[in-house]
């Protein structure tokens, strides 16, 4: 995950490089820029050349999209996850705006429909971790210190990692228990919310 929360750079530093070289290419490698040489017969070829490359929108939701849906899967595990995620974030805002300004063409217009169905895809982040983090912090003897004996090296050992294991009462897993219904049914809590608001004279 670390490796890849650089990524942002990585693809960066290729893109630019490429961007440099063809350039360079194309004008014989000279070093005076008052003088300016091209090996393109037709002012097209020299634009499509000179210009840097397309904004490809696909990489940077598939790219968020990886980080976020796997630091919310095993950040529960793996709290080291969320600021090596936030970082990769930081990377990825920071070179983008950097290539917006001096590589990338003019980009396309595009509606508001992509960044919404993206934004929606990201709302089912907290399923992830709720469903993933009750499972394991449910792990009994990692977070509960009790492991079942092993006489001999042919036994089968019962971890104990059951799906509902409330025998010695409630534990900090209710919690998730608790809020997976909310989320789940959210729209229609904040509905019924809104509705008995309405109907007490709180909402207008």
């Amino acid at each position: 995950m670390f490796i890849k929360s650089l990524l942002p750079w990585i693809k960066a530093l290729i893109f630019f490089s490429v961007s440099w070289c063809k350039k360079r290419k194309d004008s014989g490698s000279t070093a005076n820029h008052f003088i300016p040489s091209t090996k393109c017969p037709t002012v097209q070829q020299f634009i499509n050349m000179h210009s840097g490359p397309e904004l490809k929108l696909d990489l940077q939701y598939s790219y968020i999209f990886l980080m976020v849906f796997t630091t919310f899967t095993y950040g529960i595990a793996l709290p080291l996850l969320f600021p090596i995620c936030a970082f990769g974030m930081f990377n990825l805002y920071v070179s983008e705006k950097l290539q917006f300004a001096y590589l990338y063409r003019k980009p396309p217009s595009y509606g508001g429909e992509l960044n919404l169905g993206a934004l929606d895809l990201l709302a089912k982040c907290p399923f992830f971790l709720l469903f993933f983090g009750y499972w394991i912090l449910g792990n009994r003897q990692e977070f509960f210190n009790a492991a079942s004996e092993k006489v001999h090296a042919s036994d089968n050992t019962d971890p104990g990692h059951k799906l509902f294991m409330y025998k010695e009462g409630p534990d900090y897993t209710m919690i998730f228990l608790i809020f997976i219904p909310i989320f789940v049914f959210f729209e229609y809590i904040i509905i019924a919310i809104r509705f008995i608001s309405y109907k007490i004279g709180c909402w207008h």
